[in-house]
């Protein structure tokens, strides 16, 4: 059985502490226990209009991982850090229904392989802000832009061998999902707004492209 935890905040600062000092243990906590097959998180402000949230999700058995952590919950609502928090589970029935029958087993695998990744990087950028979605070299003397966007770039087709059509359709799907999540908070016309301005941007790339990658005149390597 699988199951969530919601935990409420007063501010997005306090999710950024509580998962540094809470979730980031309990992922590890949870890969050395045999009674799970995983955990993730989520930051959704939507969840909390008057703060902010994270949400654990946990694949395995949940009643035991409430009695093992719900202790440690306790001393941070003591400490004030998180406000309350709430339980629900998930029975196999319910994954099933949100991500199908094969789907909800590959859901297992990805989405705790989610929640590593994301543990790396706070670890990574220990008590730095995260890079930029997309950034320019801060000399502005490089040649090719860095930013966030590098690492599933370089994960997906650098490092796991999917090929850049099949790493545009899961830019595609994402995108469709992120589309979504606009319609929900800001409404109907801020999504036209923004494929108005996906489908200029990419019409804006169109010649460009067709050169290849950037590509300096003088490497120091060659």
């Amino acid at each position: 059985m699988a199951g969530s935890v919601l935990f409420l905040t007063e501010s997005e600062s306090a999710v950024d502490q509580f998962i540094r000092e809470y979730v980031l243990g309990a992922i590890e906590r949870v890969k050395e226990a045999p009674d799970y097959d995983g955990i993730s998180f989520d930051r959704d402000e939507q969840l909390n209009p008057e703060g902010d949230s994270v949400v654990l999700i946990v694949f395995g058995d949940f009643d035991v991982f409430v009695e093992s952590e719900q202790e440690r919950w306790e001393e941070q609502q003591e400490s004030g850090l998180i406000q309350d928090w709430k339980t629900k589970p998930l029975s196999e029935e319910q994954l099933e229904w949100k991500f199908g029958r094969q789907g909800s087993e590959l859901a297992k695998q990805l989405i705790p392989l989610g929640g590593e990744m994301a543990k790396l990087a706070y670890e990574q950028f220990d008590e730095e802000s995260f890079p930029s979605p997309v950034d320019s070299d801060s000399d502005g003397d490089g040649w090719m832009p860095v930013g966030w966007w590098a690492v599933p770039h370089h994960v997906t087709v650098g490092n796991l061998g999917y090929s850049p059509t099949e790493e545009i359709e899961m830019c595609l799907a994402a995108i469709e999902e992120d589309l979504r999540i606009i319609a929900e908070r800001e409404g109907e016309e801020s999504v036209d707004t923004k494929i108005n301005e996906l489908t200029e941007q990419l019409e804006e790339m169109r010649e460009e492209v067709k050169d290849g990658r950037p590509q300096p005149n003088a490497s120091p390597t060659n």
